[in-house]
């Protein structure tokens, strides 16, 4: 076979973020204008990497030359060349063959440059303001009863800077700073990047993470200035509490504020260094060290992400990081203690305003106070553009949610106050927004001094600016609407670490991520920021091996559990399959195997184990309030289905890392606790586990427990209560429902997983929206909850349904007999009312993409496989004869194999390239979910 070269061609997926790693994995794509041979496969490739682009090709690459490799993954290829050093330049081109022999052209030569890989490439000290404001107490007092209380966190943000001089032609010129808790920097007056709330957050007693920038055009000639300013974020971040709230609640009220109250880790503190390489090639370098001065004296007078921001424009220093402002007003900076964590390249994509959402609706309800409505759910920040009189004051505050009398419901924020606060300057009209906090919220009020006018408000859309990968619609509203309230739902957690969005919380909890990143992962390209966060958890570990239920851990508290620190091997085993992470596995390994020996210490004597918070807001727990919603389903079952499962992934790790007797270790223990689980939960007359729960049901299924013979009727028994006792309904908690949809299709029930998807009555998805739901709700029936632990934008009961559309409805599924997308399966399942559905996934190969449509007893559907991928396609169809691709009768070629008729469809399998099926589907052979109507319910 002959490659065309101007129709395929290597490019790279990204270029890889290797600042901080010694072996980074290297990737590409091969690109396809539609005119290559279909069915194209590579064969082998060559790696070239050098330190310059003219040295980019064969026989002249100074770093690394691969040589010929067979081999045909294009994905997570391990550097391999002379090792890099601390600020190298490095470039690198590609090449691949077919399995013909014939080359693609070289890639065009892309680059990655190493940031600071060693203690002593950092040159400065850190510096800071190491005391409290005047009127902040050292610490907490004590209430009447004598026990500490929260107290207020008015720690103004710390204005630093330093003049110093370009003495030439700049080539280059590099920051790297490390500002905590938040920082912004200036150069010369202008704001250095667009990132938000930097660095990202971390556990700072484990790493702490520097942050890159080029900043070559930023610099000029002569007399120059930097300025940094640092926030309080989780470095510093004490609590205020009004008096009129009741301290939180916890499991130990005892201990509450030793184990609940976020840890503060000390004053604001920055290490920076600026690197200015000269075209002489003369150098000079600014780094953090007495020469910069401080003033707490700056407009931020207090920034903490729970209860606020406070700016006084009065109080702002007009070129304060510009050469020349007069600063001898300020003071030295001390040399400050270092924090205790390891500092470490920021690796991941940075908090940006991703979005910006005008008001769809603004009240005025009295002189000076305004309601305003943004339209959706959102983490973010306001941002005011008012006019008014020197000193006036305007408080703003947000929230998730309306009273029926037309208040903000602040109660659901519980201790969080959730309160900004601007003062006027009193100059013509002044633009605001927080630096260094966001907020869960939708609905905002105003409230302004007499004589302050609001001429705009707008709401700032905060979150981890992952790259979109993934789109999904489909011809039924509803379902559209519940794919965008997926969306936002994993925008609005997403923030270096996916924590929930408005309360007094704020943590990591690792409960609903199991496989909620998988629906995340359909949508964006979370790789990075999921590998973050596995290395954050595994970070927290303690020497007896035990993981926690929330990482990083900005708590004392530590709970013992087994079913949501499963998150670990469950989200490490996706990030493998859908990213090829085995750096990753390797990491994670020898932390499982010591957390899996911890775990069985915690077993019974009859082989089971039990958790801590069972199926977290099932549908038995709607109408409890204030109460630990722990669900219906046994928490022994729970538990011991999940370490099961832990002991199948952590048998595949073992044979991926090359530990041959773990793998035989564990994969002998997952059979031993499948008969102890057998033993303990099944009853075999009835064909259900425990007490018949949807949840207890569907875990079985999912994790291999059930005895092949048993599977149809243990199935069989999930759908009749879902479509008996329940009506066609879900009953799952925050566990079950992560698993059921795509359970009730690998079990033959799509249609029953499309009826629950489509129903409107409590309890469902639709019944959210129903309500004006515009992400998810933390409970089923979060409208009829109180404040405590009820959100409208926590997206745990979202589930994976996010990822069912795109596997179940358009059809497209990650296979992972070939990790990173490799293999797909591509199999659309027309049922019930829908008539077409359409969605694009941008996997590691390239693009693939499926669309169809029925009309008239009519399927079509356009299938697009990129190159180097095999699918497995499934054409439905009620008659296999009529089934043609491009106009002509599907026929063994290069690119389609035909396996044969199997299950209402005809089966094939494909090579790269773009096809267009049609066949006859005739509507008797559409699964008619909502013919379940006519089922006889019991009372």
């Amino acid at each position: 076979m002959t490659v065309r070269p101007e129709g395929l061609r290597c490019e790279y997926l990204v270029d890889p973020d290797a600042i901080g790693e010694r072996r980074p994995l290297l990737s590409w794509t091969l690109a396809d204008d539609g005119t290559a041979t279909r069915g194209w496969r590579q064969a082998a490739y060559r790696i070239l990497v050098s330190t310059a682009p003219d040295r980019c090709a064969p026989g002249t690459a100074d770093l690394w030359d691969s040589g010929r490799v067979a081999a045909g993954t294009t994905v997570a290829i391990a550097y391999a060349g002379t090792a890099l050093q601390s600020r190298l330049a490095c470039w690198w081109t590609v090449c691949a063959w077919d399995e013909d022999g014939q080359p693609t052209p070289w890639a065009a030569p892309a680059r990655w440059t190493m940031g600071l890989l060693e203690p002593e490439d950092w040159v400065g000290s850190w510096i800071g303001l190491d005391e409290p404001a005047p009127d902040e107490p050292a610490t907490p007092p004590a209430n009447a009863e004598g026990r500490r209380v929260l107290w207020p966190s008015r720690l103004p943000a710390r204005l630093l800077r330093r003049e110093f001089n370009v003495r030439g032609v700049v080539r280059e010129a590099r920051l790297y700073v490390a500002g905590l808790g938040f920082h912004e920097v200036e150069i010369n007056g202008q704001r250095v990047g667009d990132h938000v709330c930097d660095p990202a957050l971390t556990n700072y007693d484990h790493r702490v993470f520097y942050v890159a920038h080029d900043v070559t055009g930023d610099l000029g000639s002569g007399g120059n200035a930097i300025g940094v300013t640092l926030g309080n974020g989780r470095f510093f971040p004490p609590r205020w509490l009004p008096p009129e709230l009741p301290q939180p609640r916890g499991p130990n009220p005892e201990n509450w504020f030793e184990e609940y109250v976020t840890r503060t880790y000390g004053y604001p503190k920055l290490l920076l260094q600026l690197e200015i390489a000269y075209a002489d090639g003369s150098h000079d370098l600014v780094a953090s060290d007495e020469r910069w001065r401080v003033t707490a004296d700056g407009p931020i007078r207090a920034n903490n992400e729970y209860d606020g921001e406070e700016y006084d424009a009065r109080l702002e220093q007009p070129g304060w990081s510009a050469p020349g402002f007069d600063d001898r007003a300020w003071k030295t900076v001390q040399r400050v203690t270092a924090p205790a964590g390891i500092l470490q390249a920021q690796m991941l994509e940075p908090i940006r305003v991703v979005d910006v959402l005008a008001s769809t609706a603004i009240e005025q309800k009295a002189p000076g106070r305004w309601i305003v409505d943004v339209g959706q759910v959102i983490y973010g920040r306001p941002r005011i553009a008012v006019r008014g009189p020197r000193a006036a004051r305007v408080e703003i505050r947000s929230a998730t949610e309306r009273t029926p009398d037309g208040r903000l419901r602040m109660e659901v924020n519980r201790a969080a106050r959730n309160t900004d606060v601007y003062v006027l300057a009193g100059r013509d009209t002044e633009v605001w927004s927080p630096a260094f906090r966001g907020q869960g919220f939708r609905w905002i009020e105003v409230r302004a001094d007499p004589g302050v006018d609001l001429e705009t408000i707008e709401a700032d859309v905060l979150s981890t600016d992952c790259a979109p990968v993934g789109a999904f619609t489909c011809s039924d509203p509803l379902l559209n609407r519940l794919a965008t309230n997926v969306r936002h739902g994993h925008r609005t957690f997403r923030r270096s670490v996916p924590m929930d969005a408005e309360r007094d919380e704020r943590q990591g909890w690792m409960g609903d991520h199991q496989k909620h990143a998988e629906s995340d992962s359909y949508h964006f390209d979370v790789a990075a920021l999921y590998r973050k966060w596995l290395v954050d958890i595994i970070l927290e570990q303690r020497p007896n091996g035990q993981v926690p239920e929330m990482a990083p851990s900005y708590w004392a508290a530590f709970e013992v559990d087994l079913v949501w620190p499963s998150l670990v091997p469950i989200l490490a085993e996706w990030l493998y399959d859908c990213y090829a992470d085995l750096p990753l596995v390797r990491r994670l390994y020898e932390p499982l195997v010591r957390w899996m020996a911890f775990v069985d210490t915690l077993r019974r004597a009859d082989g089971t184990w039990d958790c801590n918070n069972g199926d977290w807001c099932d549908t038995s727990t709607a109408g409890y309030v204030d109460e630990r919603p722990t669900g219906a389903t046994p928490r022994p079952l729970i538990a011991t289905a999940y370490q099961a499962n832990n002991c199948r992934i952590l048998a595949r790790f073992a044979g991926l890392v090359g530990d041959e007797d773990g793998s035989r270790r564990f994969a002998g223990r997952f059979d031993e606790i499948r008969d102890a689980f057998g033993r303990a939960f099944f009853d075999r007359g009835r064909g259900v586990y425990g007490n018949g729960t949807q949840t207890s049901l569907v875990l079985p299924l999912v994790f291999g427990l059930v005895p092949e013979e048993a599977r149809s009727r243990v199935a069989a028994n999930l759908v009749a209560d879902i479509v008996g006792p329940c009506r066609g309904h879900l009953s799952v908690g925050l566990l079950g429902v992560q698993w059921l949809m795509q359970t009730l299709t690998d079990t033959g029930y799509p249609e029953i997983a499309y009826l629950i998807a489509t129903q409107t009555t409590f309890p469902s998805w639709g019944y959210m929206i129903e309500g004006g739901a515009t992400s998810t709700w933390e409970r089923w029936d979060s409208d009829a909850q109180g404040s405590n632990m009820n959100s409208p934008a926590m997206p745990i009961l979202e589930g994976n349904v996010g990822a069912w559309f795109f596997q179940a409805l358009a059809g497209i599924a990650l296979d992972p007999a070939e990790p990173a997308w490799r293999r797909v399966t591509l199999r659309p399942r027309p049922m019930g009312t829908l008539r077409s559905a359409s969605a694009t996934r941008d996997a590691m190969s390239g693009r693939i993409e499926s669309s169809w449509e029925l009309r008239d007893g009519r399927f079509t559907w356009h299938v697009a496989v990129p190159p180097n991928v095999i699918a497995t396609a499934w054409v439905p169809t009620s008659d296999p004869a009529t089934v043609t691709e491009s106009g002509r009768v599907v026929v063994p070629e290069r690119g389609i194999a035909v396996v044969g008729p199997r299950r209402g469809s005809l089966v094939v399998t494909l090579g790269s390239g773009i096809y267009d099926f049609a066949a006859d589907l005739q509507e008797s052979t559409i699964p008619r979910a909502e013919l379940l109507s006519d089922v006889s319910y019991p009372e």
